[in-house]
């Protein structure tokens, strides 16, 4: 009795540590980190909202970003914090950022480096058709991420979209309508 109770406790264990669907031990891939602009431009005493920045990943759809490493926005100075997201395998996707706080007249205090890194400098987006200005135009809108259950980024991103039973697959765009990847669409929407 004992060694039946032992394993039907790690066979509801083994089916509880994976996702319908996705074997376990598969997800090999960290999210995608939707940003495209790397550089950002603040006063003292203005912090910046990094809400809108949003990671997807192939299995487990929308996950969290946060923000690692210190920015003194008391104090005029460039720091370089790293955007994170970690899926639900503990893969992780780590991307560098700038951020520039400038005394409050707008003067920057912090001397300019000898060489620029070629980083995007996108801070919105007017082009024409643009679902939201105060966004990246390669972005896609956070209120239209959390529309799939998961993102699938690129042309690739259909077949593995088509590849899940559950649900359809359709396109999605970005802020300025340029195509995206596939979204996952939620069950009952």
């Amino acid at each position: 009795m004992k060694r039946i109770l032992t394993v039907v406790c790690a066979a509801l264990l083994a089916g509880c540590a994976q996702r319908e669907g996705i074997p376990s031990g598969r997800d090999t891939t960290g999210p995608f980190i939707n940003i495209s602009k790397y550089v950002f431009d603040t006063t003292v005493g203005n912090e910046i909202d990094f809400s809108y920045i949003t990671g997807y990943d192939d299995v487990d759809g929308l996950v969290p970003v946060q923000v690692l490493g210190t920015i003194d926005y008391s104090r005029p100075g460039e720091y370089y914090p790293v955007l994170s997201a970690v899926d639900y395998s503990n893969n992780e996707t780590l991307v560098g950022i700038v951020v520039i706080v400038h005394e409050e007249d707008g003067t920057q205090t912090v001397p300019e480096p000898e060489q620029k890194p070629e980083i995007p400098e996108e801070t919105g987006c007017t082009a024409p058709g643009a679902l939201r200005e105060d966004i990246p135009c390669g972005a896609v809108p956070p209120e239209t991420a959390q529309t799939y259950d998961m993102l699938f980024p690129g042309e690739g991103g259909q077949e593995r979209c088509e590849a899940y039973e559950a649900g359809s697959c359709e396109a999605v765009y970005t802020n300025d309508g340029s195509f995206w990847g596939y979204g996952l669409i939620k069950e009952g929407e």
